[in-house]
């Protein structure tokens, strides 16, 4: 018997933001981190750090990090198993991954050390990780029982996924749901994380660690149960013990001994000495100090003021303290090789850091005086061998034989509150006889842990790797630099310890991100206030990221050249005309001019979709189309040519005449920049790519929960957004071919990147709308669509962003827009240049109020500053809602939307405009006047002032507004250009406005007019809101202003609005605003006209077959079928098959389904088959019954599936 499955698999993807609402840290911490700066990595407590499932070993930071992956790194000693110095790190999981994370390439880091940034990124790239419930296991093997250690675990999500599971160790639980996307599941591609934790090692000695979806506490939020780990580092929290070799001695100031140390024993061998004022305590064979035991394998012995054979002079040793130190000490009279001594210093505190110091210097030409010194702290035991009377060899390294020098050793005190130093004489074979130790003195004071020996504020890690000594760098000093020491290494303007402490940038580069400024004059406060002020970020060298370098950028006010443009480093475009000061360098204009625009690249295609897929670059590549592609939807709002787009519902356009090998890929360097307006449908929160071409290769769009994404075949990345459906967005990738890097940009600002890709591979030709030869197909529309064969500056980027034009056409003008959700009650000021006036304004509930019902107020206004463009005309929508509460007076008074003269603020006259406003001469005002029912003047009207006089009514439409007691909610939309006048229309009131085109005569418009709401209530009546303002200025490039922009009269070779140059029957003006060619009768060539389209049988001029069933419109018309319907009487068989086959489209026509039909289920209200017995059976629960195509028709839920079973 054979089963059939019948399954609705909806697919889900999860997008944005995973809210882990259980997630919780017991013990340790969580931390996000940019690079490797982060990790705090300090080489001298790090016992061993693991890449897991590496490629290799690699240093970051001064840590080695092994692989653990075996065969392929130096200390792996099988699969999952790193072991160092007795330490071994085992990991355990069901699976792993190379090169998993962001598309393979490991994410994006930051930081001082561009080898270890890299490295980094290298140790984030792979993976190993458990499929639920199984664990992902660490355990740490070899550690002193009982010891603290410091656990960090490295991880970073690679997409946006929902994944969550418990972190426990050594049984304990000590985080609940945690993510890969760091707990709070805000992803983006830059997310990694460390968890770090102190732990006791077991009396075993080990550390375990156990990674599982469930382990306890609260059960599993997340979808993803599946376990991922990256790195592990274990350090340890006791600081470093370190042996050194200080010298050469020279006056007492040189020894470091001073009353400001806190010392616990100053013990001088021989006899009692002072130094600088410290007193030392005597040390002989019959004295010993307190808290102190000498012990030795022969006999105790001394010498008092004996320098024997040392050539003080010689030494360079001045200080009579040091001098006199090192002229007694004691030593053990057996001085053969095995013959030791011990001293033992005691009463310290548990777990405090010291430095022990023992001075020492020659004592005779012909002895070497071999030592193995043991240091013994608790369970620390840290051995050097040296000798004594050969200071200039391995390891203490003085230049001569007689300088003087003291060994120091740090340490951290024990539990048994001793320090052992233990001297066994050693023979070298070389240099002369052997001899015991001669201590001549000794000193052990408290300590800084070796995290910053210098005491200079800066932790000695960080100098180290910077500079490789403790000296060049000093946080205790102020400059002035440049210098070693001096506290300002790079003389930036900044101290050592600000550059560590507060900005972050390197303190041996005086310009961090070259960009030309010192890092002290980059003060990064986004102001400007002079050339050693800038307020620039030290740390990027394109602040404003309008492609010019701060350095350049002077905020002179004068373009001198390109080294000093005189814009303002925080301000993208500084003249304020629409083209980044970056694009007009590049371009050759002014960027201080407005009338001067950038320029932009003439691009290898460019397709508008005005004229279906016609390429209007040079080249003439035109685009075919394959499937589902149509060209009857409104482009992109805000970009250049924004009446028609492209809609894409399953297919793709082809561009034949582009070779993406010789023409992209091989073309010079392979630099490329794609650049298009995107309103994603189907494809937002889901995948649909837009840049493809017919075999592999490049494959750019949208992926993994709806954000951009790159590919190249196989170096797949994606970027940080995820983008909303059906909102238009600019879309920019570009590919660097000399740095092998890409970037991704929303909507002119950085997104992704700049991210290393290699070069694209494949081959084939261009297709727009899928990836490899139609796969994956984009769901939505797409408009300006456009390629340039270079990267483009990022300046041209934002401009193309802004609405610029790829060829220089169209172009969005300038707008405002404000929905007053980002606002507390009660606020008056919005921050954005507008004004708010009047007692009785404010914002309410994400929305502006000017009047409120029962509280005479007087006038209210809200103003919006001049827009550029504005006087070649604007649009103005809003959202509005008046209230009068029942009895008292009746509603008043009423509101006006005014365009003119006026000052920011001004109070304005509400339902009259501006009428006898103080200095106001030009105005046109939309006016909608509630008082009072009945009056003759109550209504809505457009009237204005010209030259200072009153124009009256220019249109009038009297009745009531707002009734007593009601409420009114609706739109109100207005226009004005200098071609078609004014026009005013409103929906929800009584008396709505519907005026068009209304000359405003003698009215002057200026680019400097600002645009004012006003209202009043003076007799205590009415609320009015208002919300969802948008003003948007239409535009420089309708030169005669007669409502047909420039480049579309250039197009189609027409200037007359009202002319009707195809002789269909539609002008110029109605061609333009329904989007069909004014040059063709018959825009979609389906035979029908136009106008006859729209108007008798209204159907779509732009779509030639509207259901789609293979019969043009025209075709259907002469058949008498309907041309919205693909059967027309609903037989089951489309019309364009019934007339292909010689049926009625008109009649039902009988299918024969008898002759070949094995099984038939009609699923109107059962599973029965009606031709067989092949019955089918439901499973994952009730299935439910809905109202079908033809009679019944079944919803499955993802879950649930019919189950048919038979013989067939």
């Amino acid at each position: 018997m054979k089963t059939l499955h019948l399954l609705l698999i909806l697919l889900m993807t999860l997008t944005g933001n995973h809210i882990c609402n259980a997630f919780e840290i017991i013990e340790g911490e969580i931390t996000e981190i940019a690079g490797p700066d982060d990790l705090n990595l300090d080489p001298a407590n790090a016992i061993i750090a693991v890449d897991v499932y590496g490629n290799g070993d690699s240093i970051i930071n001064g840590v080695e990090f092994y692989t653990d992956r075996d065969g392929l790194g130096e200390l792996t000693v099988g699969e999952g198993m790193v072991e160092k110095d007795g330490v071994s790190v085992t990991s355990t999981s069901t699976n792993f991954i190379d090169n998993w994370s962001n598309g393979g390439g490991g994410p994006s880091f930051t930081g001082d050390d561009a080898d270890s940034v890299s490295n980094l990124s290298e140790v984030m790239r792979d993976i190993r990780w458990s499929a639920a419930p199984n664990p992902l296991t660490v355990d740490i093997n070899g550690l002193n029982p009982g010891s603290i250690y410091n656990v960090q675990l490295l991880f970073n999500e690679g997409a946006d996924r929902n994944r969550g599971w418990d972190i426990a160790v050594n049984d304990e639980l000590v985080v609940d749901n945690i993510t890969s996307e760091g707990g709070d599941g805000f992803w983006t591609p830059e997310n990694s994380f460390v968890y770090s934790g102190n732990f006791s090692a077991t009396d075993d000695g080990t550390i375990a660690i156990s990674m599982q979806n469930d382990i306890g506490g609260a059960a599993q939020v997340a979808a993803d149960g599946n376990p991922i780990l990256q790195g592990i580092i274990l350090n340890s929290t006791t600081p470093a013990s370190i042996i050194s070799f200080v010298g050469p001695l020279t006056d007492d100031e040189s020894t470091g001994i001073s009353p400001d140390n806190t010392y616990t024993h100053t013990i001088s061998g021989g006899g009692a000495e002072t130094v600088n004022g410290v007193e030392f305590e005597l040390l002989n064979n019959t004295t010993t100090p307190e808290d102190f035991y000498w012990d030795v394998s022969s006999v105790k012995n001394q010498l008092d003021n004996n320098n024997g054979g040392w050539d003080v002079g010689s030494s360079g040793v001045t200080g009579p303290g040091l001098q006199a130190l090192l002229g007694s000490f004691t030593f053990n009279n057996d001085g053969a090789v095995g013959s030791n001594q011990t001293f033992t210093l005691s009463g310290l505190t548990e777990g405090q850091y010291y430095e022990l110091r023992l001075y020492a210097r020659k004592w005779d030409n012909s002895t070497q005086r071999q030592q193995t010194i043991e240091f013994i702290s608790g369970e620390t035991i840290d051995t050097v061998t040296f000798s004594e009377d050969h200071p200039e060899t391995e390891p203490v390294n003085m230049e001569s034989r007689d300088q003087a020098y003291y060994i120091s050793y740090r340490y951290t005190a024990g539990d048994d509150e001793e320090l052992l130093v233990k001297f066994t004489v050693a023979d070298d074979e070389v240099q002369g006889a052997p001899g015991s130790f001669h201590m001549y003195g000794l000193t052990n004071q408290i300590a800084a842990p070796p995290s910053d020996l210098d005491q200079d504020g800066l932790p000695d890690s960080w100098e180290e790797r910077i500079v490789d000594n403790l000296e060049d760098l000093n946080g205790n000093a102020a400059g002035p630099g440049p210098g070693s020491g001096t506290g300002d290494f790079d003389g930036d303007g900044l101290t050592d310890l600000d550059e560590y402490e507060e900005t972050k940038t390197n303190p041996i580069v005086a310009d961090t991100d070259e960009d030309g400024l010192l890092d002290g004059v980059e003060t990064n406060t986004g102001t400007y206030v002079s050339a050693t002020n800038t307020g620039t970020d030290p740390k990027n060298a394109d602040t404003d990221g309008d492609g010019l370098l701060d350095g350049v950028e002077t905020n002179s006010g004068t373009l001198v050249d390109n080294d000093d443009t005189g814009t303002d480093p925080h301000d993208v475009d500084t003249d304020g005309d629409g083209y980044g000061d970056g694009g007009e360098i590049v371009g050759g204009t002014d960027p201080h001019d407005p009338k001067s625009k950038g320029a932009i690249p003439p691009p290898y295609l460019f397709v508008d979709f005005e004229d279906e897929a016609v390429d209007l670059s040079a080249n003439g590549n035109d685009g075919e189309i394959d499937g589902a592609v149509s060209f009857d939807v409104d482009g992109a709002e805000g970009g250049s040519t924004p009446r028609t787009g492209a809609s894409f519902t399953g297919g793709h356009l082809d561009f034949f005449g582009i070779d993406m090998g010789s023409d992209i890929n091989t073309f010079e360097d392979g630099s490329y920049t794609f650049a298009c307006w995107i309103k994603p449908i189907g494809s937002a929160g889901g995948q649909g790519f837009i840049w493809g071409q017919t075999n592999q290769g490049i494959h750019n769009g949208i992926r993994n929960g709806g954000v951009l994404h790159s590919a190249h075949w196989g170096a797949d990345w994606n970027a940080s957004t995820p983008l909303e459906a059906e909102e238009w967005i600019h879309a920019v990738w570009t590919y660097d071919g000399a740095a092998d890097t890409a970037a991704i940009y929303l909507n002119g600002q950085l997104d992704g990147g700049p991210q290393a890709q290699r070069a694209p591979n494949g081959s084939g030709t261009f297709v727009l709308g899928a990836r490899n030869n139609g796969s994956e197909q984009f769901d939505g529309h797409l408009d300006d669509v456009a390629i340039w064969r270079e990267v483009l500056p990022e300046g041209t980027i934002q401009a193309l962003a802004d609405g610029a034009s790829p060829i220089g056409a169209g172009g969005a003008g300038a707008t405002y827009s404000q929905n007053f959700d980002e606002f507390d009650d009660g606020t008056t000021d919005l921050e954005d240049g507008s004004v708010i006036f009047g007692q009785a304004a404010s914002v309410q509930d994400g929305r502006l109020q000017l009047t409120i019902d029962q509280q005479g107020l007087g006038f209210s206004s809200f103003s919006v500053p001049a827009l550029p463009g504005s006087s070649q005309g604007f649009t103005v929508s809003f959202d509005y809602e008046l209230y009068d509460s029942p009895g008292a007076n009746d509603p008043a008074d009423g509101f006006s939307f005014n365009y003119g003269d006026a000052p920011l603020g001004d109070q304005g006259q509400a339902e009259e405009g501006m009428a006898g406003r103080p200095g106001v001469t030009e105005n046109i005002s939309w006016e909608v006047d509630t008082w009072r029912n009945g009056d003759a003047e109550q209504g809505v009207n457009i009237s204005g002032l010209a030259g200072g006089a009153d124009v009256g009514q220019l249109e009038f439409t009297n009745g009531v507004i707002l009734e007593d007691d009601s409420r009114k909610t609706g739109t109100v939309e207005i226009s004005w250009n200098p071609a078609s006048g004014a026009s005013f229309s409103t929906t929800g009131l009584t008396t709505n406005a519907d005026f068009s085109n209304v000359d405003t005569g003698d009215f002057v418009a200026n680019d400097e007019h600002n645009f004012i709401i006003s209202a009043r209530v003076g007799g205590a009546n009415e609320d009015l809101f208002i919300d969802n303002l948008v003003i948007a200025v239409a535009g420089s490039d309708d030169a005669d202003g007669d409502g047909l922009p420039d480049y579309w009269e250039e197009k189609y070779g027409v200037d007359d609005p009202e002319g009707d140059d195809d002789e269909d029957g539609l002008t110029n003006i109605e061609e333009y605003e329904l989007r069909t060619k004014p040059d063709m009768a018959d825009s979609d060539e389906d035979g029908l006209s136009d106008k006859d389209e729209i108007e008798v049988h209204e159907t779509n001029p732009l779509k030639p077959d509207a259901d789609g069933d293979g019969l043009l419109d025209g075709a259907e018309i002469a058949a008498g079928t309907d041309p919205d319907n693909r059967d027309t009487d609903g037989d089951g068989i489309s019309d364009f098959n019934e007339i292909q086959d010689g049926t009625d489209p008109l009649v039902v026509t009988a299918i024969a389904f008898e002759t070949n039909l094995v099984s038939y289920w009609p699923l109107d209200s059962d599973f029965d088959d009606a031709k067989a017995e092949n019955h089918g059976v439901e499973e994952g629960g009730p299935i439910e019954f809905q109202t079908g195509k033809f009679d019944g028709a079944v919803y499955l839920n993802g879950s649930q599936s019919i189950e048919i079973t038979g013989d067939e």
